[in-house]
């Protein structure tokens, strides 16, 4: 899913749950133009997608949600599904971010309170029980605290105005029922992405640390160790991080690579973004830490041309998979990957921002992998936190 600098969304992938806002539940091959209002266009500035539903704000900062409602992650007071977004009336603030969990939903409005709805078996929702619910309620421990960003996987974590850094549900790092601050370093925190079960945050120094499962070496570190307390990864130190992201069980940062004082850059283009990652990976490449996310369990130090070995390894496993399926999938896989690139490039606009969705459609790999976490939570690692103690300590 994808917003335009026009304000323009599209959406493509699995349409079974609704949550492509196409008005179908088909699949959709190629980037879909979806609408927030058939009365006339809404601009987007914001979107944000979910396991089975997703979530756009409005230049106007209305908040507008469609897909599945089965926990009440849609906010809208019911559970139905909805196949074309609809506008959340139960919110009356004018709402600056969101964040699309797997089975819940944050919201952040302008004054900087933040508003939970959806499944809540974890605690995902910070209200301090485990009932789910179907219309955004606010979470009190954020009421004399100013929160500048959200983020959402299967347990959920806040940003302060002041930097500070806020979790709560259920991991590795045992059951939070309530927001508690969860880091008692002296580091001011910027920006934070959450994947399934784990989360990655960005400090004021551009230093990057980690924390929660590492079965699929998420983490960026050199073992499979889950982590119940926030970690400095020391891999990005000196690369000037500017931007993170995660996905379901991989994680990426973008940033500048300072060689003997001077910048190294990538080669001329419009695009600053693409700059940014054609330094950032060429370099992540030459390092003797293995990728996070990869299973290379011995690593070696590797040199600029792996970057393009592992575009041919990646185009290798697709070929593959487009041979399991036939010919004729692969013909239209190619086909669609064409028509993606002509959404993107032929209007020659810039996009604005993508968001995916980072969890398993197989639900029963992900209740056993929520089953797994459960058990962690209440086993070795459980640093689970009552009366509002900082985890880490």
């Amino acid at each position: 899913m994808i917003y335009k600098e026009s304000g323009e969304v599209y959406a493509w992938g699995v349409g079974e749950y609704g949550a492509l806002g196409t008005g179908m539940r088909e699949d959709v091959w190629s980037p879909a133009r979806i609408s927030m209002d058939p009365r006339g266009f809404v601009p987007v500035r914001k979107v944000s997608a979910g396991a089975k539903h997703s979530a756009f704000i409005s230049d106007q900062g209305a908040l507008y949600v469609c897909g599945t409602g089965e926990t009440g992650q849609l906010g809208t007071g019911r559970r139905d599904r909805e196949l074309v977004p609809v506008h959340v009336s139960l919110i009356s603030e004018k709402v600056r971010d969101v964040a699309c969990g797997a089975f819940h939903t944050l919201i952040l409005v302008e004054r900087g309170r933040v508003y939970a709805t959806g499944g809540n078996t974890l605690g995902q929702l910070g209200l301090g029980n485990k009932k789910n619910t179907n219309i955004p309620i606010r979470i009190k421990e954020f009421e004399q605290e100013k929160v500048a960003k959200i983020g959402c996987g299967h347990h959920s974590a806040a940003l302060t105005e002041r930097g500070e850094l806020f979790i709560w549900g259920t991991g590795v790092f045992g059951e939070i029922l309530t927001p508690v601050k969860f880091s008692s370093s002296p580091a001011r925190f910027k920006d934070i992405s959450l994947g399934a079960f784990f989360g990655t945050a960005l400090d004021e120094d551009n230093n990057v640390w980690t924390w929660g499962s590492n079965a699929n070496g998420e983490l960026g570190v050199e073992s499979n160790d889950p982590k119940g307390r926030i970690t400095h990864n020391a891999f990005f130190d000196g690369k000037r991080v500017e931007y993170i992201a995660c996905g379901g069980s991989f994680g990426i940062g973008i940033g500048e690579t300072i060689r003997n004082g001077r910048k190294s850059y990538a080669r001329s283009s419009a695009s600053p973004l693409r700059s940014h990652i054609h330094s950032t990976v060429s370099d992540i490449y030459e390092s003797p830490i293995r990728l996070a996310g990869s299973n290379q369990r011995n690593p070696t130090r590797q040199t600029r041309k792996s970057v393009h070995n592992v575009s041919y390894e990646v185009e290798s496993l697709e070929t593959k998979q487009a041979k399991k399926v036939g010919h004729a999938r692969k013909s239209s896989v190619d086909t669609n990957t064409r028509q993606v690139s002509s959404v993107v490039k032929a209007e020659k606009e810039p996009v604005l921002s993508v968001s995916a969705n980072k969890y398993p459609r197989d639900r029963s790999s992900n209740e056993r992998e929520l089953n797994k976490r459960r058990d962690l939570s209440h086993g070795t690692h459980n640093t689970s936190v009552q009366g509002g103690e900082d985890p880490v300590k």
